[in-house]
């Protein structure tokens, strides 16, 4: 257990736990996995909970908004990457809505407000943006519950969000 442990082993180990099991690993098997003590852990991180909430942002952080394209396709590249990520990560959209805070859903809100902006009045962002997130949370629900309706899921939704996208503009 002489393993010099970092923030960013620890963030990728719990990754790729997530990703192999389909659930956050326990910090007693997360410090068995890195071969290190459960409190050199807890030196990065305070809590269980404080390393969800790492790992959301990490993962989160990881989208962008696309830079090319018209606003309607960048916009619908980056709900894209959003469900995406939260089909490789089952489970992730509940952790995401139990956070105690709100950074990572800002990541995103960030990006799509950046997109919005140019066509929107910031009232209307507002709405669309948490419009938009409610749908993606719903598609994302609907694909997790029903695994094997996902391309019907999938062709709904590359359906809905133009029309969404196409509402009457302030």
């Amino acid at each position: 257990m002489a393993n010099k442990l970092s923030r960013e082993q620890i963030l990728k180990a719990t990754q790729d736990y997530y990703l192999i099991n389909g659930k956050m690993p326990s910090i007693r098997k997360l410090a068995t996995e890195l071969d290190s003590d459960p409190m050199a852990i807890y030196y990065y991180f305070s809590s269980k909970q404080a390393l969800l909430e790492a790992l959301c942002c990490e993962l989160v952080g990881a989208i962008e908004a696309p830079t090319t394209g018209r606003w309607q396709a960048r916009v619908q590249a980056l709900c894209e990457q959003y469900l995406a990520l939260l089909q490789r990560y089952p489970g992730l959209l509940h952790i995401l809505l139990t956070l105690e805070s709100d950074g990572p859903a800002q990541r995103f809100c960030q990006c799509l407000q950046t997109l919005l902006s140019a066509q929107y009045s910031s009232a209307d962002i507002a709405i669309l943006q948490d419009l938009i997130a409610d749908y993606l949370h719903g598609v994302a629900l609907a694909q997790e519950a029903q695994p094997e309706q996902w391309p019907a899921i999938q062709q709904s939704f590359t359906r809905v969000l133009p029309w969404l996208l196409k509402q009457p503009q302030r």
